[in-house]
Protein backbone atom coordinates (compact mmCIF):
# COMPACT_ATOMS: atom_id res chain seq x y z
CA UNK A 1 0.00 0.00 0.00
CA UNK A 2 1.47 3.70 -0.66
CA UNK A 3 2.78 4.66 2.42
CA UNK A 4 4.39 8.10 1.70
CA UNK A 5 5.88 10.57 -1.40
CA UNK A 6 9.41 10.29 -2.47
CA UNK A 7 10.83 13.84 -1.85
CA UNK A 8 12.61 15.38 -4.65
CA UNK A 9 15.63 15.15 -2.74
CA UNK A 10 15.25 11.15 -2.74
CA UNK A 11 13.75 10.80 0.95
CA UNK A 12 11.10 8.75 1.45
CA UNK A 13 8.46 10.78 3.50
CA UNK A 14 5.30 9.09 5.17
CA UNK A 15 2.19 10.26 4.49
CA UNK A 16 1.19 11.70 8.04
CA UNK A 17 4.64 13.80 7.83
CA UNK A 18 3.90 14.72 4.35
CA UNK A 19 0.28 16.01 5.03
CA UNK A 20 1.62 17.53 8.54
CA UNK A 21 4.18 19.51 6.98
CA UNK A 22 1.98 20.46 3.62
CA UNK A 23 -0.27 21.95 5.86
CA UNK A 24 2.62 24.28 8.01
CA UNK A 25 4.06 25.02 5.33
CA UNK A 26 1.17 25.13 2.81
CA UNK A 27 2.95 22.93 0.00
CA UNK A 28 5.32 20.19 -0.28
CA UNK A 29 7.99 20.73 -3.09
CA UNK A 30 5.47 22.78 -4.73
CA UNK A 31 2.73 20.76 -3.99
CA UNK A 32 -0.46 21.50 -2.34
CA UNK A 33 -1.44 20.52 0.46
CA UNK A 34 -5.10 19.89 -1.28
CA UNK A 35 -3.56 18.17 -3.89
CA UNK A 36 -1.10 16.06 -2.30
CA UNK A 37 -4.11 14.89 0.49
CA UNK A 38 -5.86 13.06 -3.14
CA UNK A 39 -2.77 11.93 -3.94
CA UNK A 40 -2.09 9.70 -0.51
CA UNK A 41 -6.01 8.80 -0.47
CA UNK A 42 -5.62 5.13 -1.06
CA UNK A 43 -8.86 2.87 0.28
CA UNK A 44 -8.64 -0.44 -0.05
CA UNK A 45 -11.69 -3.00 -0.48
CA UNK A 46 -13.05 -5.67 -3.50
CA UNK A 47 -11.77 -5.39 -6.92
CA UNK A 48 -13.65 -2.14 -7.99
CA UNK A 49 -14.62 -1.81 -11.83
CA UNK A 50 -11.46 0.51 -12.45
CA UNK A 51 -9.30 -2.26 -10.82
CA UNK A 52 -11.05 -5.28 -12.76
CA UNK A 53 -10.63 -2.86 -16.44
CA UNK A 54 -6.75 -2.41 -15.76
CA UNK A 55 -4.25 -3.47 -18.36
CA UNK A 56 -1.84 -3.70 -15.23
CA UNK A 57 -3.11 -6.64 -13.23
CA UNK A 58 0.61 -7.03 -11.95
CA UNK A 59 1.09 -3.51 -10.72
CA UNK A 60 -2.27 -3.56 -9.13
CA UNK A 61 -1.52 -6.71 -7.11
CA UNK A 62 1.27 -5.09 -5.77
CA UNK A 63 -0.01 -2.02 -4.85
CA UNK A 64 -2.18 -3.23 -2.59
CA UNK A 65 0.55 -5.64 -1.21
CA UNK A 66 3.44 -4.28 -0.57
CA UNK A 67 4.26 -0.71 0.87
CA UNK A 68 5.55 1.75 -1.45
CA UNK A 69 6.48 5.62 -1.12
CA UNK A 70 5.95 7.19 -5.01
CA UNK A 71 6.96 10.57 -6.55
CA UNK A 72 4.72 13.26 -6.37
CA UNK A 73 5.29 13.25 -10.65
CA UNK A 74 4.00 9.45 -10.61
CA UNK A 75 0.92 10.11 -8.91
CA UNK A 76 0.09 13.00 -10.60
CA UNK A 77 -2.29 11.66 -13.53
CA UNK A 78 -4.51 9.94 -11.34
CA UNK A 79 -5.09 13.00 -8.75
CA UNK A 80 -5.72 15.49 -11.68
CA UNK A 81 -8.33 12.82 -12.99
CA UNK A 82 -10.00 12.62 -9.12
CA UNK A 83 -10.04 16.35 -8.99
CA UNK A 84 -11.68 17.27 -12.34
CA UNK A 85 -14.40 14.20 -11.54
CA UNK A 86 -15.00 15.90 -8.26
CA UNK A 87 -15.23 19.25 -10.13
CA UNK A 88 -17.73 18.07 -12.58
CA UNK A 89 -19.36 17.04 -9.70
CA UNK A 90 -20.49 20.36 -8.82
CA UNK A 91 -21.66 21.48 -12.25
CA UNK A 92 -25.16 22.44 -12.81
CA UNK A 93 -26.51 21.44 -16.00
CA UNK A 94 -29.18 22.84 -17.70
CA UNK A 95 -32.66 23.19 -16.38
CA UNK A 96 -34.80 20.04 -17.73
CA UNK A 97 -31.72 18.06 -18.10
CA UNK A 98 -32.27 14.73 -16.48
CA UNK A 99 -29.25 13.29 -15.43
CA UNK A 100 -27.66 10.88 -12.59
CA UNK A 101 -24.41 11.57 -11.60
CA UNK A 102 -21.69 9.67 -9.62
CA UNK A 103 -24.72 7.14 -8.69
CA UNK A 104 -23.11 3.92 -7.24
CA UNK A 105 -24.88 0.50 -7.98
CA UNK A 106 -24.38 -2.81 -7.45
CA UNK A 107 -24.86 -6.04 -9.20
CA UNK A 108 -23.63 -10.14 -9.05
CA UNK A 109 -22.92 -12.02 -12.03
CA UNK A 110 -25.10 -14.61 -13.62
CA UNK A 111 -22.78 -17.02 -14.05
CA UNK A 112 -20.35 -16.93 -11.09
CA UNK A 113 -22.57 -15.91 -8.17
CA UNK A 114 -19.85 -15.50 -6.23
CA UNK A 115 -18.47 -12.37 -7.89
CA UNK A 116 -20.18 -9.12 -6.86
CA UNK A 117 -19.66 -5.84 -8.63
CA UNK A 118 -19.75 -2.50 -7.94
CA UNK A 119 -19.03 0.90 -9.63
CA UNK A 120 -19.54 4.16 -9.27
CA UNK A 121 -20.90 5.93 -12.93
CA UNK A 122 -20.02 9.43 -14.06
CA UNK A 123 -23.08 10.64 -15.79
CA UNK A 124 -26.52 8.74 -16.90
CA UNK A 125 -28.87 10.19 -19.05
CA UNK A 126 -32.20 8.37 -18.86
CA UNK A 127 -34.37 9.82 -21.50
CA UNK A 128 -31.77 9.86 -24.03
CA UNK A 129 -30.66 6.39 -22.37
CA UNK A 130 -26.75 7.22 -22.77
CA UNK A 131 -23.81 6.57 -20.39
CA UNK A 132 -20.69 8.40 -20.25
CA UNK A 133 -17.69 8.49 -18.23
CA UNK A 134 -14.75 10.77 -17.72
CA UNK A 135 -11.35 10.37 -18.11
CA UNK A 136 -8.02 12.28 -18.45
CA UNK A 137 -5.19 12.24 -21.05
CA UNK A 138 -2.40 13.15 -22.68
CA UNK A 139 -3.51 13.08 -26.17
CA UNK A 140 -7.01 12.74 -26.92
CA UNK A 141 -7.23 9.03 -28.53
CA UNK A 142 -9.14 8.26 -31.68
CA UNK A 143 -10.99 5.25 -30.47
CA UNK A 144 -11.70 4.06 -27.00
CA UNK A 145 -8.51 2.29 -25.07
CA UNK A 146 -9.70 -0.99 -24.68
CA UNK A 147 -9.42 -0.81 -20.67
CA UNK A 148 -11.59 2.14 -20.88
CA UNK A 149 -14.42 0.35 -22.52
CA UNK A 150 -13.88 -2.62 -19.72
CA UNK A 151 -15.39 0.00 -17.31
CA UNK A 152 -17.52 1.44 -19.47
CA UNK A 153 -18.86 -2.47 -20.10
CA UNK A 154 -19.23 -2.88 -16.22
CA UNK A 155 -21.23 0.36 -16.12
CA UNK A 156 -23.00 -0.75 -18.62
CA UNK A 157 -24.00 -4.07 -17.22
CA UNK A 158 -24.31 -2.13 -13.85
CA UNK A 159 -27.22 0.29 -15.52
CA UNK A 160 -29.03 -2.86 -17.07
CA UNK A 161 -28.73 -5.01 -14.08
CA UNK A 162 -30.80 -2.13 -11.77
CA UNK A 163 -33.36 -2.12 -14.64
CA UNK A 164 -31.72 1.42 -16.70
CA UNK A 165 -31.68 0.73 -20.33
CA UNK A 166 -28.87 2.02 -22.33
CA UNK A 167 -28.45 2.61 -26.18
CA UNK A 168 -25.32 4.83 -26.39
CA UNK A 169 -22.27 4.98 -24.63
CA UNK A 170 -19.11 7.32 -24.82
CA UNK A 171 -15.65 8.27 -22.58
CA UNK A 172 -15.16 11.95 -22.19
CA UNK A 173 -11.53 12.59 -22.78
CA UNK A 174 -10.21 15.60 -21.18
CA UNK A 175 -6.26 17.12 -22.43
CA UNK A 176 -4.50 19.70 -21.16
CA UNK A 177 -5.38 21.72 -24.34
CA UNK A 178 -8.44 20.29 -25.53
CA UNK A 179 -11.38 17.40 -25.24
CA UNK A 180 -13.73 14.92 -26.97
CA UNK A 181 -16.53 12.56 -26.53
CA UNK A 182 -15.16 9.63 -27.92
CA UNK A 183 -17.68 6.79 -29.18
CA UNK A 184 -15.91 4.42 -31.20
CA UNK A 185 -13.44 1.07 -30.87
CA UNK A 186 -12.56 -1.31 -32.99
CA UNK A 187 -13.62 -4.86 -33.65
CA UNK A 188 -10.89 -8.03 -33.40
CA UNK A 189 -11.42 -7.58 -37.75
CA UNK A 190 -10.30 -3.87 -37.66
CA UNK A 191 -13.80 -3.04 -38.39
CA UNK A 192 -14.28 0.19 -36.50
CA UNK A 193 -18.14 0.34 -34.81
CA UNK A 194 -19.61 2.07 -32.30
CA UNK A 195 -18.74 1.11 -28.61
CA UNK A 196 -22.14 -0.19 -27.80
CA UNK A 197 -21.35 -2.94 -30.32
CA UNK A 198 -18.60 -4.54 -29.14
CA UNK A 199 -19.22 -8.30 -27.83
CA UNK A 200 -18.33 -6.95 -24.14
CA UNK A 201 -21.54 -4.65 -24.66
CA UNK A 202 -23.69 -8.02 -27.03
CA UNK A 203 -22.79 -10.91 -24.94
CA UNK A 204 -23.23 -11.20 -21.09
CA UNK A 205 -21.27 -14.33 -20.96
CA UNK A 206 -18.27 -12.46 -22.87
CA UNK A 207 -18.57 -9.49 -20.35
CA UNK A 208 -18.56 -12.21 -17.16
CA UNK A 209 -15.84 -14.52 -18.55
CA UNK A 210 -13.77 -11.73 -18.85
CA UNK A 211 -14.30 -9.94 -15.44
CA UNK A 212 -14.32 -13.53 -13.59
CA UNK A 213 -10.83 -14.17 -14.81
CA UNK A 214 -9.37 -10.90 -14.00
CA UNK A 215 -11.34 -11.16 -10.44
CA UNK A 216 -9.46 -14.59 -10.08
CA UNK A 217 -5.97 -12.82 -10.31
CA UNK A 218 -7.14 -10.17 -7.88
CA UNK A 219 -8.38 -12.57 -5.49
CA UNK A 220 -5.53 -14.70 -5.74
CA UNK A 221 -3.33 -11.50 -5.28
CA UNK A 222 -4.98 -9.44 -2.47
CA UNK A 223 -5.99 -12.79 -0.52
CA UNK A 224 -3.16 -14.98 -0.92
CA UNK A 225 0.13 -12.34 -2.46
CA UNK A 226 0.11 -14.56 -5.73
CA UNK A 227 1.76 -12.01 -7.50
CA UNK A 228 0.34 -12.29 -11.23
CA UNK A 229 3.17 -12.93 -14.29
CA UNK A 230 4.29 -9.91 -16.08
CA UNK A 231 2.57 -10.74 -19.30
CA UNK A 232 -0.13 -9.07 -17.16
CA UNK A 233 1.18 -5.51 -16.91
CA UNK A 234 2.31 -3.13 -19.60
CA UNK A 235 6.06 -2.67 -20.05
CA UNK A 236 5.79 0.42 -22.10
CA UNK A 237 4.51 1.87 -17.99
CA UNK A 238 7.48 0.62 -16.41
CA UNK A 239 9.66 3.83 -16.12
CA UNK A 240 6.73 5.52 -14.41
CA UNK A 241 6.07 2.62 -11.62
CA UNK A 242 7.00 2.89 -8.74
CA UNK A 243 6.68 -0.43 -7.86
CA UNK A 244 9.37 -1.33 -10.59
CA UNK A 245 11.79 -2.41 -7.34
CA UNK A 246 9.64 -4.65 -6.29
CA UNK A 247 8.59 -5.86 -9.60
CA UNK A 248 12.10 -6.58 -10.37
CA UNK A 249 12.44 -8.92 -7.16
CA UNK A 250 9.70 -11.15 -8.31
CA UNK A 251 9.46 -13.92 -11.00
CA UNK A 252 8.34 -13.18 -14.40
CA UNK A 253 6.06 -15.93 -14.50
CA UNK A 254 4.90 -14.94 -11.37
CA UNK A 255 4.79 -15.96 -7.59
CA UNK A 256 3.52 -15.91 -4.17
CA UNK A 257 5.26 -13.64 -1.90
CA UNK A 258 5.87 -12.60 1.71
CA UNK A 259 4.91 -9.00 1.72
CA UNK A 260 7.37 -7.99 4.54
CA UNK A 261 10.37 -9.21 2.83
CA UNK A 262 10.48 -6.03 0.34
CA UNK A 263 11.35 -3.20 1.61
CA UNK A 264 11.99 0.34 -0.46
CA UNK A 265 15.31 1.63 0.15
Amino acid sequence: MLKGIVRKDGTLQPSHDALQEAAIFGNIDGIPLAVLAQMLDTREGNPSASTLASTTLRRVVLERLVDYYAPADNLLAMTRGSLIHRGLEGVPFPEGTRVMREVRLKMQLEKYKEVSLSGQIDAYYPEYRRLEDYKTAMRIPELLRYDHLVQLAVYYWLLKRNNYEVESVAINYIAWMEMAQVTLTEMLDGVIVPAILHPLFQDMEVFEDLIYERWVILKNGFDNNVVPPRIQCVSAYCRYCPLKWACDLIDAEGEVICPEDFEQL
